[in-house]
């Protein structure tokens, strides 16, 4: 009988200890719980992505974002398009040109 409690109570102990050591390893930290963390790290992706890419740049990765076909013109450089078509495909979004001219 001794020897069955001191086998459980051998038994306890390993896994308390196992549990504990577990808790504070890399496996389960109360920081990689926390959603604050990630959306920050999010926030500065979008920012990075905004400095990297180059208005043309943007425009195709927010066609393909959508959902919409592929055509040729996502296949084209975009250093082919004038600055002009450019700028103006990326600053006229649906239903922004009203706004711009209510404000001016």
């Amino acid at each position: 009988m001794i020897t069955n409690s001191t086998f459980l109570l051998i038994c306890i102990a390993l896994a308390s200890v196992t549990a504990q050591t577990f808790q504070y390893s890399r496996g389960w930290t109360n920081g990689k719980r926390d959603g604050h963390k990630q959306a920050e790290d999010l926030r500065h992706m979008a920012s990075s992505v905004e400095k990297i890419l180059n208005p043309c740049q943007l425009s195709k990765l927010k066609y393909v974002l959508e959902g919409k076909p592929l055509n040729d013109r996502l296949f084209v450089p975009c250093d082919y398009f004038e600055e002009d078509e450019v700028i103006k495909s990326y600053k006229n979004d649906r239903n922004q040109e009203p706004l711009f001219e209510a404000f001016q």
